[in-house]
């Protein structure tokens, strides 16, 4: 008869000093927590927190808005053991990637934690750019693989561990929209479609004038439009008015 291994084991308590967060799990977002909360309240419980052993302490996989929330109730915590030695704090990040909340922030804090180098400079560039939004930080700084296709997603390598920085790019298109925010004052010119644009902008055309640009502008907003081809195609029409020499090239 074949053996059966013990992998799992359901169990029950309130000694919450048993419980560790691995450095890896994601941020605590008090938002997601009060939501746990009231729905506990009325609900219950509907899925246990799961947790490994680590050097002698319940180690959180998947659950730690769920058990935070259990805690500040003072419920009891109902958790899973996972007693495979084959899984480990690399599974959180496949947990979470099944998941339609996971957030760009989250994989870039994972990787940082494991010191992959370019998602260490990305938390840095986060601390350097504390007013920025993150997400406008990542459409600055993060290398389009396809430069081409204005419409790339950076997410699929943020996600999978194998962005790059690029410093000189993030900190040119920066300058660029404040440039011309200084000029034209447009509220909603900081967000990522317009940087996507204007990132296409800055590597297929070196012809492209910041100060030039700025001079057109000042009596014009970027419109924002449903696509990045739109967009890109009203910037160069702002930037190609009256000018025959430098003009502009879409690519």
């Amino acid at each position: 008869m074949e053996k059966r291994i013990k992998h799992f084991e359901l169990k029950e308590t309130k000694n919450y000093d048993l419980f560790k967060f691995y450095k890896e799990n994601r941020n605590i977002n008090i938002k997601k927590v009060k939501e746990y909360k009231e729905s506990i309240k009325e609900k219950g419980l509907k899925q246990p927190i799961n947790v490994k052993i680590e050097e002698g302490h319940y180690k959180i996989t998947d659950g730690q808005h769920r058990f935070i929330a259990l805690l500040q109730l003072g419920y009891s915590i109902i958790f899973i053991v996972d007693y495979d030695e084959n899984h480990s704090s690399d599974d959180i990040i496949e947990i979470n990637s099944n998941r339609s909340n996971t957030r760009t922030k989250d994989y870039i804090h994972y990787y940082a934690t494991k010191n992959y180098i370019e998602y260490v400079k990305m938390n840095k560039i986060y601390i350097q750019y504390p007013k920025t939004k993150k997400t406008l930080l990542n459409e600055l700084f993060i290398i389009n693989k396809k430069p081409k296709n204005p419409a790339y997603k950076i997410t699929l390598g943020i996600n999978k561990g194998t962005m790059q920085i690029d410093y000189t790019q993030g900190e040119t298109l920066l300058d660029w929209l404040n440039k011309i925010y200084s000029v034209n004052q447009q509220k909603d010119l900081y967000q990522s479609k317009i940087v996507r644009a204007f990132k296409h902008i800055y590597n297929n055309n070196e012809n492209f004038n910041i100060n030039i640009f700025c001079n057109k502008i000042s009596n014009y907003t970027i419109p924002v439009e449903n696509n990045e081809y739109k967009i890109i195609t009203n910037i160069k029409e702002i930037y190609n008015k009256r000018i025959r020499d430098n003009e502009l090239l879409l690519a």
